[in-house]
Formats: structure tokens, C-alpha cells, sequence
């Protein structure tokens, strides 16, 4: 536990901190920070150092992080359940037994064109496709 404390304590003092905007950063960043830190006087920045000591800082349990109360949860679900299967079940079986089988639509295929009319239709293309085929064999 003392080793990860000393680990933590060596980072944070190499840690140099601007003092116009409270931030903490390394030597090699705090070269280049102050002329930035200048140009942007008017934006907020920061305070929190987010590093690698800070997350070993909470895995080791220095800083204690805030637990909600966690809520019971609420069954909303009526006590049908179980029933819900059984009925559906038995809608299903007498569907089954009741089933209507729609009747089988003869079509007729014209001989001519291949194509599928109901009998009426039938009756009136085929009238229809015998006189245009002769219409297009006659000049």
C-alpha cells in the first residue's frame, strides 16, 4: 500500500501548477503552456488533474466515490403469466380445427400469350389476343 502512496506522491510533485488557471501538468507540457493560458483568459478551465494517480487513488480506496440507493424494483406484471401460454395455446388448437380453406381458383391460360385470366376474363381475351394476332399477320 506504501509503495503505491510513494508511486503517487513522486507523480503528483513532478506535477508543475499554472497559475492562472490552476492546472497541473508536466515540465515538458508547461513550456508550452503559458502562452496559451494567456490567449484564453476568459474560458474556465479545469481545476481536476486527471491522471493515472488519481484512478490508483480510488482503486485503493483513499477516495471514497458517492453509491446512489438503489431502488426496489417494481413489479408491474399482473400475476397472469403463467395463464397467458395455457390460453394462447388453446386459441391456437382451435384455430387449427376451425380452419377455412379458401376454394381453388381455376385460371385459364390463354393458348396464345400464356397468360392467366379468371373465366370471364377468359372468355373476352381471348376474343381479344385472336383478333390482334390477326391484325399483325395480315399486311
Amino acid at each position: 500500500m506504501n509503495e503505491i502512496n510513494d508511486g503517487t506522491n513522486k507523480v503528483l510533485q513532478e506535477l508543475i501548477q499554472c497559475p492562472l488557471c490552476l492546472r497541473r501538468m508536466h515540465q515538458e507540457v508547461f513550456v508550452k503552456h503559458p502562452n496559451v493560458c494567456r490567449k484564453n483568459p476568459a474560458n474556465k478551465r479545469n481545476v481536476h488533474t486527471y491522471d493515472m494517480a488519481q484512478y490508483r487513488s480510488v482503486r485503493a480506496g483513499e477516495k471514497i466515490i458517492p453509491v446512489h440507493e438503489i431502488k426496489p424494483f417494481k413489479n408491474d406484471k399482473s400475476s397472469n403469466i403463467n395463464v397467458r401460454p395455457s390460453q394462447t395455446r388453446s386459441v391456437k388448437r382451435e384455430r387449427r380445427s376451425d380452419t377455412f380453406i379458401p376454394p381453388v381458383i381455376d385460371n385459364f391460360c390463354c393458348p396464345i400469350c400464356k397468360r392467366k385470366f379468371c373465366e370471364k376474363a377468359y372468355d373476352r381475351h381471348v376474343a381479344f389476343c385472336t383478333s390482334k394476332i390477326k391484325q399483325i399477320q395480315q399486311p
